[in-house]
């Protein structure tokens, strides 16, 4: 991956998004709710390259140890 990156900036001052997008990155479509976005757990896979699994291993790891609840932070899409 290169290192380049351009900043692409969405919304205004008080609720902005910076996305940066590296050369030959992936494009991921994502949910947007209020001021949460939402990704698949094979988005977020796609976005750190790694399998879905690593990503299912990690979230069960974050709600185990409780650093953050599961209720607020997933929803079926």
């Amino acid at each position: 991956m290169s290192k380049n990156v351009l900043p692409i900036t969405l919304g205004d001052d008080k609720n902005e998004i910076v996305m940066y997008q590296p050369e030959g990155s992936i494009c991921l479509e994502v949910h947007l709710e209020k001021d949460s976005v939402w990704l698949t757990q094979q988005q977020m896979a796609m976005l750190f390259a790694v399998k879905e699994n690593t990503i299912t291993y990690h979230l069960k790891e974050i709600f185990r140890s409780e650093e953050l609840l599961r209720e607020p932070t997933t929803q079926k899409i």
